[in-house]
């Protein structure tokens, strides 16, 4: 008993001992107050002396920023000021090269070699065909003058020509002009919006296709067309006045012109030598009327429309009274109604026209006319009551067979085909004498070579037909150059 009690009291002074040991340690480990205070102080100390330094950071970070933003704005100004003076040099130059005055032109020359049963002795020819230089005056952004002088054949001069067949297959001896010098073109023009502008002058009559397009790359064949410059003029002009416009495709004009002079008018040309041009001034107690109406299919914005166009034109006017002298009591009138049609989408072109005319009283034209002086250098032969002509034409590019073609080859190749068929003698009344050897058709093949915008060569060959028994064959090889600017 007395040992366990011993034990006991052993064990209760070493757990005292213990304790005792323990408080002393962590005693001495614990700071004191006044250690943690000067610890916190520290703390908050380094604290401070963190948020300075960022502050500093931050105000170092705001200047820079501030520095970079005055450098780009200098440069910006910089830049601003070289772009002005950049923009005020090239306006000075525009301003300085800008000039009211605009030019343009084209001319054809051609070499004809004739194979013609019809005339076994034709020879061949070479034809300085025409000069045409034309120039445009803007005076403001509404007035405009514009002016067209075409050299034909040369210059100016006399030839002496047989005609062999106007006079029913007698021979007949004229004398006409070698060349001439023609102001096609001087007009007013005066654009008010663009459905509506005014023309005044001498200005082009837009009947038939070949008188809208008549330039040496707005057709194929070494001369123009053949079917309807065998009726009407080409390029024809006349005095008057037109008004036009364009309107969501359609393009309109309407004119009110001099009229033609009957006694030009022949079997083989219908009214195409009306075209009043022998004398100094035009006679003008009858007058024309002219309409014609185009649509431009591209406004659509369909793809395979674009480059498609059709038109049509009218044509009415007495030509009686045009004669040199007052010997045809009766009226005269000419009514010409034509259609034709332009496809010109990529590689492909075909274009279209027809023309129909009818002339009232041409019995009396015809008598009147078969008693003119010689020195009025027409043809006195009949004139037909009723002409007609049309034709079609297609051409393909061959140069689009050929993938990433080289420059060196030229701009493009067009192969063409086409066929006229026309009659000047197409109806005449009961006393008249239908002449059939005026009604004529011909096919004809070539090629259209531009080398370079601008300049083409052409090449052709033509088989006409006439409608008599025998010796109807014309065949005629040609060979051209055309250039525009």
């Amino acid at each position: 008993m007395k040992n366990k009690l011993n034990i006991i009291c052993c064990n209760i002074l070493f757990l005292i001992f213990s304790l005792s040991l323990s408080y002393n340690s962590y005693a001495a480990e614990t700071p004191s107050t006044a250690e943690l205070w000067e610890l916190v102080q520290k703390q908050q100390s380094q604290i401070k002396q963190q948020n300075q330094q960022i502050k500093d950071q931050n105000k170092a970070i705001k200047a820079m920023e501030t520095n970079f933003s005055k450098q780009i704005l200098a440069s910006e100004n910089a830049l601003l000021i070289k772009n002005d003076a950049l923009w005020l040099d090239v306006e000075r130059k525009t301003k300085k090269e800008k000039t009211p005055f605009s030019f343009r032109g084209y001319m054809t020359a051609n070499y004809y070699n004739y194979q013609w049963d019809t005339n076994k002795d034709k020879r061949y020819e070479a034809d300085l065909e025409r000069l045409v230089l034309a120039g445009k005056y803007q005076f403001n952004d509404q007035w405009s003058l514009s002016a067209e002088v075409e050299y034909e054949h040369g210059g100016t001069g006399s030839t002496m020509e047989f005609d062999v067949f106007e006079e029913f297959g007698e021979f007949e001896q004229e004398i006409e002009k070698g060349g001439e010098i023609v102001l096609e073109e001087l007009f007013l023009q005066y654009d008010y919006k663009p459905w509506l502008a005014l023309r005044m002058g001498e200005i082009p009559v837009p009947v038939g296709l070949i008188n809208k397009r008549h330039r040496p790359s707005q057709y194929y064949t070494t001369e123009r067309s053949e079917a309807e410059s065998s009726m009407i003029p080409v390029a024809w002009h006349e005095l008057g006045v037109e008004i036009r416009g364009k309107y969501k495709g359609f393009f309109y004009r309407g004119q009110v012109i001099t009229g033609l002079d009957s006694t030009g008018f022949s079997s083989a040309n219908w009214v195409q030598r009306g075209f009043q041009r022998r004398f100094e001034r035009k006679n003008a107690d009858n007058l024309a009327f002219v309409a014609s109406l185009d649509y431009d299919f591209s406004s659509l914005n369909i793809d395979f429309l674009k480059g498609l166009e059709v038109g049509s034109s009218f044509y009415w006017g007495n030509t009686s009274d045009n004669r040199p002298k007052p010997d045809l009591d009766e009226d005269a009138e000419v009514s010409i109604l034509g259609f034709h049609g332009i496809y010109e989408n990529g590689p492909w072109t075909l274009r279209a026209s027809s023309l129909y005319g009818h002339l009232t009283n041409s019995d009396l034209v015809s008598e009147a006319n078969s008693r003119l002086s010689n020195k009025l250098n027409v043809k006195r032969s009949p004139v037909a009551k009723n002409a007609f002509a049309w034709s079609i034409e297609a051409g393909f590019d061959l140069f689009h067979f050929i993938p990433n073609k080289p420059s060196l080859l030229g701009k493009s190749f067009d192969w063409f085909v086409r066929y006229d068929n026309y009659d000047t003698m197409r109806r005449v009344t009961e006393n008249g004498f239908d002449n059939p050897r005026w009604e004529r058709e011909t096919w004809t093949t070539g090629f259209n070579y531009a080398f370079i915008k601008g300049l083409m060569l052409k090449g052709q060959y033509s088989h006409r037909n006439l409608n008599i028994p025998a010796d109807n064959n014309e065949n005629t090889y040609s060979l051209g150059i055309a250039a525009e600017f």
